[in-house]
């Protein structure tokens, strides 16, 4: 099991959102900081329970889809920017990625 985590950190109409890829977990906050922790309680809430249950190994059966991970990305109703394409530059996107332990 990781001791750090992915969180991608985007920013919704009025809130900002994080995912955990690695185990499918995600969280909202009023700022990208408060996003942050809420998506570490979140995972470390997720962890406890799993290995309360002995169930460490299903954490790594839990990953995102990248369908899933493609629509949380670019899903333009929670985007707070113009209409996108497909072909849109990445680099525009008002999110970040960083490690979370």
């Amino acid at each position: 099991m990781p001791s750090t985590w992915t969180a991608i950190v985007k920013r919704g109409a009025n809130q900002y959102v994080a995912l955990c890829p690695e185990v499918d977990v995600a969280s909202v906050g009023d700022t990208r900081e408060e996003a942050e922790r809420n998506l570490q309680d979140a995972i470390d809430t997720l962890v406890a329970h799993l290995r309360e249950a002995g169930r460490e190994a299903d954490l790594e059966q839990r990953q995102v889809s990248l369908q899933a991970l493609h629509e949380f990305l670019l899903d333009e109703e929670e985007l707070d920017c113009p209409h996108r394409s497909s072909t849109a530059d990445p680099s525009a996107l008002p999110l970040g990625v960083v490690a979370i332990a």
